[in-house]
C-alpha cells in the first residue's frame, strides 16, 4: 500500500496539522479500522490523531497559508 493511496486523517481538530509549519510528513497507521495517513508533528514528536485544545496553541500556518 502506497501513502499516496491512503486518505489523510483529518477528524478531531488534526486538520489544521496538514497546513502547519511543524508538520514533517506523514506516517500510514490503522485508526478505527481504517488505515489513514497522519500528519507528523516535530513539537509533538507524534503522528497526530486528536487536537485536545482547538486551536492547537503550537499552531503555525506554513509560508503563503493563512
Amino acid at each position: 500500500m502506497k501513502a499516496g493511496d491512503v486518505p489523510k486523517f483529518k477528524a478531531q481538530g488534526v486538520e489544521q496539522c496538514w497546513h502547519c509549519k511543524h508538520r514533517d510528513g506523514s506516517g500510514v497507521h490503522h485508526v478505527n479500522g481504517y488505515w489513514y495517513r497522519l500528519p507528523y508533528c516535530k513539537v509533538c514528536d507524534a503522528d497526530m490523531t486528536i487536537i485536545y485544545e482547538p486551536p492547537c496553541r503550537g499552531f503555525e500556518a506554513k509560508e503563503g497559508e493563512t
